[in-house]
């Protein structure tokens, strides 16, 4: 055999060795099931030795005297598998720690890229939130302005309760729960404001006892279920929309009555959605509703 061919012979067979142990290190490298650094660099190792032994073995007896790497004519047996899997190793291995080197430097740069993510949107979400601080405060302390100077008592009356709704909105952004007690104010001055709109068309009835003010419960549920009953409920003084909010088996349960607009936008389920994913995820407990062609009732579980 010509030298030239034994060559490329070789060469031919240290390629598919290295192709095919390549493939085996990426897919080690990327196995979940495989726990730690150290186990899988032993995987690795093994297989790469396995692959070569796959390949050489139906070649043991090739002559090349020129290469005695690759010369296994004459050798025992087991010297034989000795000299295929080290030559597995020596190509495999190398493979691996570059692999290995490029995987390190690869998820280097995407944790420093996540980091900067992650400082980019704290940045942005801290300049939102002082931008919402900014105006909710404007507003607030106009509102305190306009209460001073109006002139008559209603129109102070309508100002101050306008004010205490934004001042718990303001007092309770960061809060994840609040008292049953200040759910209440905050909800009176609410419904004051609705009251104001609709006059007879809108009746409410709070009908809670006071051995059942310090539980606690997320905050504006109440806001969202009257803001609920009266956006998808026709509210005339004809046909007067009535909320009931009371305790009942240790629930707080806002009740309405059913009077379905003739024509209403589709309901997106945001609201009911928010306050059943907060139940979840601080109490781990489930909201009930109750729909009937008469009435609508919301009953949430109250917190100690």
């Amino acid at each position: 055999m010509e030298k030239s061919d034994i060559v490329l012979r070789n060469a031919g067979i240290t390629f598919l060795i290295a192709i095919s142990c390549w493939i085996t290190n990426q897919y080690i490298l990327s196995a979940t099931w495989i726990r730690g650094k150290a186990l899988k660099t032993g995987f690795a190792l093994i297989a790469c030795a396995s692959v070569a032994i796959v390949i050489l073995y139906p070649l043991r007896e090739m002559h090349t005297e020129n290469f005695p790497m690759m010369s296994l004519n004459g050798l025992p047996q087991d010297r034989k598998l000795m000299m295929m899997a080290f030559r597995g190793l020596m190509v495999g291995g190398l493979e691996y720690f570059v692999s290995f080197y490029l995987q390190l430097v690869t998820d280097s740069q995407n944790s420093r890229i996540e980091n900067q993510r992650l400082k980019q949107e704290n940045l942005e979400a801290r300049l939102s939130l002082l931008k919402q601080q900014v105006n909710p405060h404007f507003l607030f302390n106009s509102l305190s302005t306009l209460r001073t100077i109006a002139a008559d008592a209603p129109t102070k009356q309508y100002v101050m309760q306008l004010a205490n709704v934004y001042r718990y909105l303001l007092g309770n952004e960061q809060e994840h729960l609040t008292s049953l007690e200040r759910e209440l104010e905050f909800a009176r001055s609410y419904i004051y404001i609705l009251q104001e709109r609709f006059e007879r068309a809108l009746c409410v009835a709070i009908e809670i006892p006071e051995t059942s003010l310090s539980h606690r419960i997320p905050p504006y549920c109440l806001q969202i279920l009257v803001e609920n009953a009266v956006k998808h409920n026709i509210v005339s003084v004809e046909a007067p929309l009535s909320i009931r909010i009371y305790i009942e088996s240790e629930m707080l349960c806002v009740e309405n009555n059913v009077l379905p607009r003739m024509s209403v936008e589709e309901s997106t389920g945001k609201g009911l959605n928010n306050i059943k994913e907060r139940y979840q995820l601080l109490s781990n407990q489930e909201i009930e509703i109750i729909s009937t062609s008469a009435c609508f009732v919301v009953k949430l579980p109250l917190l100690k």
